[in-house]
């Protein structure tokens, strides 16, 4: 299992690997290690004294880091699993949409949240409808690839309200390689109480995520 390490004590590994590399010269021991900025000045600092510097430090998940945001509304067609249309907006650009959606080449896709709520659009029947997050590695996303989460939810008969399904955080994130651009993932949404035109679910769903 990975061992993670604090910021600080990674630089302290740093410095002190630096220092006992150091080429020793002469007899007067090794040669000294210290932090400078661009013009040699010296950044330490006595202690409690405020700094016109700092040095700067960036995780890795945030080089490059790039918010997807995918959302639908979409009505039920049927009482099958059914993978439905994403529209999604990458750094507030212009929105494209997805069904398999797939991973930009060279990145990680991490989940951060999913929710939802859904209503009786059409007719009067309680329904118990379901949200799954699916996703393939090498292909397509289909109705029928492999389950990584999912919400249910009871519409009580003749509710119109807009009924949530539990909130879905991931603090620590959701996170899927793009294997070469090839894997993908995407959302079905399962109405069994649906009749054409007398029985509809309407969904409403988010899902924020970012590439790194």
């Amino acid at each position: 299992m990975a061992r993670r390490i604090s910021v600080v004590t990674l630089i302290g590994i740093l410095l002190t690997t630096s220092f006992l590399s150091a080429q020793y010269s002469g007899g007067k021991g090794y040669s000294s290690v210290r932090l400078v900025d661009s013009a040699d000045a010296d950044q330490t600092s006595a202690k409690g004294t405020q700094t016109s510097r700092a040095l700067g430090v960036q995780r890795l998940i945030d080089a490059g880091r790039t918010t997807r945001a995918f959302t639908a509304n979409v009505a039920s067609t049927a009482t099958s699993e059914t993978l439905i249309t994403l529209t999604f907006s990458n750094n507030l650009a212009s929105t494209s949409t997805c069904t398999s959606c797939a991973i930009t080449s060279g990145k990680k896709i991490r989940i951060q949240n999913l929710s939802a709520c859904a209503r009786i659009s059409t007719g009067t029947n309680a329904h118990t409808v379901t949200i799954n997050l699916r996703g393939a590695v090498g292909g397509s996303t289909t109705a029928s690839s492999p389950l990584q989460l999912t919400l249910v939810q009871t519409l009580a008969a003749s509710s119109t309200n807009c009924s949530p399904f539990n909130l879905v955080e991931i603090p620590d994130g959701l996170e899927y390689d793009a294997n070469g651009g090839t894997n993908t993932f995407g959302i079905t949404i399962t109405d069994p109480g649906w009749v054409t035109g007398a029985q509809v679910v309407t969904f409403v769903i988010t899902m924020v995520t970012y590439e790194y």
